[in-house]
């Protein structure tokens, strides 16, 4: 019997509040707020009501009354979900809906909960766990400790060698459940991460979010907020966040981010073309687009962009003496298109002391400037037809971009914008074609994003030095983009990559070691595995295929500790061989104590748990960077 189940058979004593069995809800919460001596008088006899609900103050019993109101509003609207709000999704505002209040907050079933989240299609058709922020803090701290790492491998691009020192300016890619790998990496690298892309699935029903219960929505955004907190505290105060996603959640995600980040640190909705053309075969339009949200973690830390191939070429000219701004190109001065302005009208005198009066020119700058750039030889006069023509320099860096000046000569501005429309930034095909370059023609990834893509975003918010995480990594475009750019920059930007399922390796990771080696790069990645415990057996139980294995396996789990031992009755075996499969696979995961899918840290000398000596030693080095 659950908390529930058994205040509702201590209230149901009292005809008072219910009849028939069933709880007059209303009116429990209504005699909690007036401290009604009927009730406190039952609840303070029953000792698991005492309790979760009465605090010792100087031997003195208290009735915390707001959290019993929680508790038993948490039951009002969905009588099996643990969670304190309404079985609808709408926008709230101090628990009022729109309609009654001006502020928006974005509210759903289950967002007082955290849910752990198996990616793996199969685990999604179990019944997944949410644990409840009120009613279960203890679980949720032992959920969500760092975790022991296993499975160290260094990679590079001469093979895998054991790894012998880690330092906090190495590459990770880290297999496991990224809910879980986050607040290990926060044990680490809190404050410290420059930009996190993420690439979630977008909750279509083909994506691997198969949630089969009528709540797939609200999972979906309790499945994103656990993981968006924790990503704000790994952010720097410059850090910014990108998030790919689609047309299906793409509102609701940003109404969630502005409340997890601040509506104020919202920068922009990037609209990426993803696709030209074609769709002939849709239902009704054809999407040629995807959304990027872009927020902040607290200040501006987007940059200018490189200057792209076609433009740099277009910097042709050099000055006949030495000089250090690189080559340029001229644009005219005179800009007749300007509105009136004074302080743009002034003479300029020519080479052969022809003079360009200024009530005929109006100038891009004030005559302070331009006799600043005419000393530092950033003037060119050319004579065109026979006319005096006035140009300024624009001087490119090839690594820095474009190069403007102020008043004083100094560098204000390197490159250029991002644009929020991204339509020259590779499309879906060039994704597929990227990885099918990496494996001789093979995809084993279906809908990679393209490196140019990622390259764009990285480029636009990190520099040399910065540490980039992606904890939806699938096929690891994002370490063949950081890889890629610091081949061509020469600079050394680190990636961590966190993905749960099995192909980590064959894929995630071999492409990474590959790019290395195409790139000629010295640099590697290490490996590493969060210490599975349960999560094997549960891995276990969905692939085998017939009622004999799953008996044995169902044998096995009755004398161990991998039980939930707050599962009061044990199913018979007579009852389980009666099951279909599908239903038996269901019973035997949910007796399996959730909080030990992994091996938390605090239990790494734990003997039960084997951890061999290696294990040990690189976790230790990992949680002391």
């Amino acid at each position: 019997m659950n908390l529930f189940e058994h205040i509702q058979t201590v209230l149901t004593k009292n005809e008072k509040y219910s009849k028939d069995g069933k709880l007059f809800k209303n009116i429990i919460v209504e005699a909690a707020l007036k401290l009604d001596s009927e009730l406190l008088t039952l609840l303070i006899k029953d000792k698991t009501a005492k309790k979760h609900f009465f605090t010792a103050v100087n031997k003195i019993l208290v009735f915390d009354k707001m959290k019993f109101q929680r508790f038993i509003a948490n039951k009002q609207f969905l009588p099996d979900s643990y969670t304190a709000f309404k079985n609808k999704i709408g926008l709230t505002a101090n628990s009022k809906y729109l309609t009654e209040s001006k502020e928006v907050v974005l509210s759903w079933a289950y967002k007082d909960c955290v849910l752990e989240g198996g990616q793996t299609k199969e685990a999604q058709k179990l019944k997944e766990v949410f644990w409840n922020k009120t009613l279960a803090p203890e679980q949720i701290d032992r959920l969500l400790e760092p975790k022991v790492l296993t499975n160290w491998k260094r990679y590079d691009k001469s093979g895998v060698q054991p790894v012998k020192n880690i330092s906090i300016n190495d590459n990770f890619i880290i297999k496991g459940n990224n809910l879980l790998a986050l607040h290990s990496l926060k044990k680490v690298y809190k404050g410290k991460i420059k930009l996190i892309y993420i690439d979630p699935p977008y909750n279509t029903g083909g994506d691997g979010f198969n949630y089969n219960d009528s709540f797939n929505h609200s999972a979906w955004l309790t499945f994103m907020k656990n993981r968006l907190d924790v990503a704000k505290e790994l952010l720097n105060n410059d850090g910014i966040i990108y998030i790919s996603c689609d047309d299906r959640e793409n509102a609701y995600l940003k109404v969630l981010c502005d409340e997890v980040f601040g509506r104020d640190n919202f920068i922009t909705n990037l609209i990426w073309r993803k696709k030209a053309g074609g769709g002939n075969d849709s239902q009704d339009i054809a999407v040629e687009h995807e959304y990027i949200l872009a927020y902040r973690k607290q200040n501006n830390g987007i940059y200018k962009m490189p200057l792209d191939e076609k433009t740099l070429q277009s910097y042709k000219l050099k000055d006949a003496k030495e000089k250090t701004h690189g080559k340029f190109k001229t644009k005219d001065l005179n800009d007749p298109s300007l509105s009136d302005s004074s302080g743009l009208h002034y003479d300029v005198t020519c080479p052969d002391k022809v003079i360009l009066k200024g009530n005929a020119h109006q100038w891009k700058c004030n005559e302070a400037t331009f006799n600043k750039r005419l000393a530092d030889d950033r003037i060119v006069f050319k004579k065109i037809k026979n006319k005096w023509r006035v140009h300024y320099k624009i001087y490119v860096n090839e690594e820095k971009g474009e190069l403007r000046y102020d008043d004083n000569g100094k560098v204000v501005q390197r490159g250029k914008n991002l644009t929020s429309i991204l339509y020259n930034t590779a499309l879906n095909k060039d994704g597929s074609n990227d990885i099918k370059h990496i494996f001789d023609g093979e995809k084993p990834f279906s809908y990679p994003k393209p490196v140019k893509l990622l390259e764009t975003l990285i480029l636009s918010a990190t520099k040399e030095n910065d540490i980039i995480l992606d904890f939806f990594a699938g096929s690891g475009t994002t370490a063949e983009a950081v890889i890629s750019i610091n081949a061509n920059t020469k600079s050394h930007r680190k990636f961590i990559l966190v993905e749960q399922m099995d192909y980590i390796e064959t894929v995630t990771a071999k492409r990474a070691q590959i790019a290395l080696k195409n790139h000629k790069l010295s640099d590697g990645f290490n490996f590493c595995s969060l210490m599975n415990f349960n999560e094997t057996i549960i891995q276990e139980i969905l692939k085998v295929s017939t009622k004999k294995e799953l008996i044995h396996i169902y044998n096995q789990l009755q004398s161990n500790q991998h039980i939930d031992y707050s599962i009061e009755s044990f199913p018979k075996e007579e009852k389980l061989k009666a099951l279909e499969i599908t239903a038996i696979k269901k019973v035997l995961v949910a007796i399996l104590d959730k909080n030990n899918l992994y091996v938390s840290l605090h239990e790494m000398e734990d003997a039960d748990y084997k951890i061999d000596t290696e294990s040990k030693l690189m976790t230790r080095k990992f949680y002391s960077l």
